[in-house]
């Protein structure tokens, strides 16, 4: 069980990285609830269209591409 969570905790967060909305969308439960930081309360869908709007145009893998630039790095890796 404990590997079964790890998993899909690191499949959460490579999709975040990735600014993959179809394999965030997999990640979460369908009765999610999440208290936004600003005092609202947004369901699945709430939470998955805000991150699709707030990646647009964005392709897969980008987000790591950008991360290893700040860091000093100038190659992608994957």
């Amino acid at each position: 069980m404990d590997q079964e969570i790890i998993a899909c905790e690191e499949r959460f967060l490579q999709a975040l990285a990735d600014s993959d909305s179809k394999a965030l969308e997999g990640t979460i439960h369908e009765n999610v609830i999440y208290n936004h930081s600003s005092g609202e309360v947004w369901t699945k869908q709430m939470d998955v269209d805000a991150f699709k709007e707030a990646n647009k145009g964005r392709e897969r893998g980008e987000g790591r591409e950008r991360k290893r630039e700040r860091g000093g790095e100038k190659e992608r890796g994957e």
